[in-house]
């Protein structure tokens, strides 16, 4: 499940990456908590704006344990560089019911 999203995310493949989502799904950020698939999609949205098609994407660690997974990564582009990124997925049968996501972003 989490290779799927990974995938989906690095092809910048939206509607891929929501069928990972459901409407029950939360991903908590530094602005605050998004539930459900519309605000969601408006998250990635925003991410593939910073992180277009030909970014620079470093996965720096990648641990699982049962149903949760932790990822941290780099990343630039001509938008930003992210020099750290941190992503906690909670995964629930074959979706994610929680996602923590968090990056240290700059404009360029």
């Amino acid at each position: 499940m989490l290779t799927h999203h990974l995938t989906a995310f690095g092809s910048i493949d939206l509607d891929g990456i929501m069928k990972d989502y459901t409407e029950e799904s939360e991903v908590l950020t530094p602005e605050g908590p998004l539930k459900g698939l519309a605000a969601i999609r408006e998250l990635f949205g925003g991410f593939f704006k910073a992180i277009p098609t030909g970014s620079a994407f470093e996965m720096k660690l990648l641990t699982v344990s049962g149903p949760v997974a932790y990822i941290a990564w780099t990343s630039e582009s001509t938008v930003a560089r992210i020099p750290m990124g941190t992503d906690t997925f909670f995964l629930e049968g074959d979706k994610i019911r929680f996602h923590t996501v968090a990056d240290y972003r700059v404009a360029k």
